[in-house]
């Protein structure tokens, strides 16, 4: 039989404890790191649909004739991981930021951020304008 003072010293277990009092830390960092990626993956994703189809817009013609046509043409080189309320709002023959006169293409969305506690709603958004 030991003594309570025994068991004191004894230092058996210390770092599973230990590992116990890191893992829900750790655990959190990990899930919040690897959404924080997919949510700069969207950004990416969704800046290179707008530029793609603003530039389809002035180049090629048949393909995105019309508003609609240029819309669903961002909708689908969008490759990134679901938006919520994605509306993609192009202007055709527009004046631009720079006063250059081309096609406009701006599009906008919700994405969910899961820190592993909340879930926030972050906005995104992405425009781009080509010359035509």
């Amino acid at each position: 039989m030991r003594r309570p003072a025994d068991l004191i010293r004894d230092e058996r277990g210390a770092s599973a404890v230990e590992f116990v009092l890191v893992l829900p830390i750790l655990l959190l960092i990990s899930i919040g790191t690897i959404n924080l990626c997919l949510m700069l993956f969207a950004v990416s994703s969704l800046h290179h649909s707008v530029e793609e189809a603003a530039r389809c817009a002035s180049i090629k013609t048949a393909v995105c004739s019309d508003p609609a046509t240029t819309r669903t043409y961002a909708q689908v080189r969008y490759t990134g991981p679901k938006l919520t309320g994605m509306l993609v709002t192009p202007s055709l023959n527009t004046t631009c930021g720079t006063g250059v006169s081309g096609n406009q293409v701006v599009a906008a969305g919700s994405f969910s951020l899961k820190t592993g506690i909340r879930t926030f709603s972050v906005p995104l958004s992405a425009t781009a304008c080509y010359p035509s």
